[in-house]
């Protein structure tokens, strides 16, 4: 009987166990034969082992990134006595994101939620930026994903793509949604239409260089992400690597001051009127007109120059605009991680097509320059040493696999990161993984065991994780709990059957 099970459990395990061989796995010999090109660098092959990385990892002391301390501020912030609208969409939707970048995915999905209900009760309050019209519809689409609801999560972003104000990012957010529930036609038709806004900024002579540079990394995000659905690695690839180049020019606007400040650049006469170009409009760049006979006024903050926040409040008549604090979560501010992430995403294009070895040496870059600008303890960090510890597991390094993560599962323990939180769950997933593959089975029993009970919180994180491994199943089978492992392949098998 036992004998009949594992054959069953044998046959319904190759979909899963073939699809996570899909991607080659390069031995050191042959590794060392690859060359190519990146960024018009020749490629330098990285050193044979771990030992330099997990040197620096060794020497940095545990400081708790200023990053860190703000983010948990605002996850622990209390609602204040407000009955506004916009402020309570706003304060939910700040400690909501924060949450999230803590991994507290489900108090941030009850945050995101109660955000966007107070932000339908009005959503077209002149209050509410760009930004918001954006980000309070996705955050609260993702929540709805998280909790398994797929068709709410196409609906809310539907209604975000239809607002008067959508711009291509509610689109293209729209088209994510269509390629989760595998609706490919409609995915099209809403990239379609994130092109053509996209392309409106692009081609507006008034538009800020910010704006138009955000609206060509959209037009490449829309490419990658439909190749890369369609499995289309390779074809991909320059355009994960165009990305890189985009988000540094991004980042370099942002350091001009076009994207940091709190406040939208300034567009249309004003900007014309901005001969400095510093985003603000001086009593002596004004001459005549309404701007200069009620200058005092539109000053709301009195520092004796107007932004455009003020400039639209006057002539909208909506009054002084709302400003955010210096101390919370900058809900608009550009972050220098997106190069860094956008590398780490071209290093899983690389893998999954089996070119390991390029991939390691980009996610070896990425982290030391990670721990250069955010230091040890950043969850920056924990990403990218997670990353390479993936890297060095498709190279069936799985030793080397494991001290990395076991190093990402320190520096998480050191910033003191919620046991039941996504990332300390997922890292401990990994590491199971890894020891599940250097058959120590028992081990990797208990600690997938482990995952299991502390991610209660965050079940649908979990079932993610449990959903795409074929390593927990084996693992089931080799500790003897084949009736485990076979309630977790056949309703995988059911899908992989149908798609077959």
């Amino acid at each position: 009987m036992y004998r009949f099970a594992l054959k069953l459990l044998v046959i319904l395990a190759l979909p899963i166990i073939i699809s996570s061989c899909q991607t080659a796995s390069l031995s050191l010999e042959k590794a060392k034969q690859v060359t190519t090109t990146f960024e018009g660098e020749t490629f330098k092959r990285p050193p044979k082992t771990i030992r330099d990385i997990t040197a620096i990892l060794d020497q940095q002391g545990v400081e708790i990134s200023p990053k860190i301390i703000q983010l948990r501020r605002q996850a622990s912030l209390v609602l204040p006595d407000i009955k506004d609208n916009y402020e309570l969409a706003i304060f939910y939707l700040r400690r909501s994101r924060a949450r999230q970048d803590l991994g507290i995915l489900k108090k941030a999905t009850a945050d995101a939620l109660l955000a966007y209900k107070y932000y339908m009760k009005d959503p077209n309050d002149n209050s509410f930026h760009g930004r918001h019209h954006f980000q309070l519809p996705r955050f609260a689409a993702l929540a709805e994903l998280r909790k398994g609801n797929l068709k709410r999560y196409i609906e809310i972003g539907k209604k975000a793509a239809d607002h008067l104000k959508a711009s291509f990012s509610q689109h293209r957010e729209l088209m994510n949604a269509y390629l989760a529930s595998g609706d490919f036609e409609n995915a099209k038709k809403a990239r379609e239409d994130s092109v053509y806004y996209a392309q409106k900024v692009i081609n507006a002579k008034r538009a800020p260089a910010s704006s138009r540079a955000f609206a060509r990394v959209n037009l490449t995000l829309l490419d990658v992400t439909m190749l890369e659905s369609e499995g289309r690695w390779k074809d991909a690839e320059p355009l994960r690597k165009e990305l890189i180049v985009e988000a540094k020019e991004l980042f370099r606007l942002a350091e001009d001051g076009n994207s940091q400040s709190s406040f939208p650049p300034l567009m249309g006469p004003s900007a014309e009127r901005d001969r400095n170009k510093n985003n603000l409009i001086e009593a002596s760049e004004i001459r005549g007109g309404p701007l200069h006979a009620n200058f005092k006024t539109i000053d709301c903050d009195k520092s004796g120059a107007l932004d455009m926040n003020e400039i639209r409040g006057f002539f909208r008549k909506t009054g002084c605009p709302r400003k955010e604090s210096p101390g919370s979560y900058q809900l608009g501010k550009f972050s220098p991680i997106l190069v860094g992430l956008f590398k780490l995403r071209l290093a899983e294009n690389l893998v999954r097509q089996g070119r390991t070895v390029e991939a390691e040496s980009i996610v070896r870059e990425t982290l030391l320059s990670t721990l250069k600008r955010s230091g040890k303890t950043s969850l920056d960090t924990v990403l990218a040493v997670n990353t390479l510890a993936g890297v060095m597991s498709s190279q069936g390094r799985d030793e080397e696999a494991l001290q990395l993560g076991k190093a990402a599962l320190k520096i998480l323990s050191d910033i003191e990161a919620p046991s039941d939180s996504k990332i300390v769950g997922t890292t401990k997933f990994k590491i199971a993984r890894n020891l599940s593959r250097l058959g120590k089975w028992k081990e990797a029993s208990d600690l997938f065991h482990t995952v299991s009970k502390e991610m209660v919180e965050n079940r649908m994180a979990y079932l993610e994780l449990e959903r795409k491994s074929s390593d927990l199943p084996l693992t089931l089978i080799k500790t003897g709990a084949a009736e485990g492992a076979l309630k977790l392949l056949r309703p995988q098998y059911e899908v992989n059957k149908k798609r077959l």
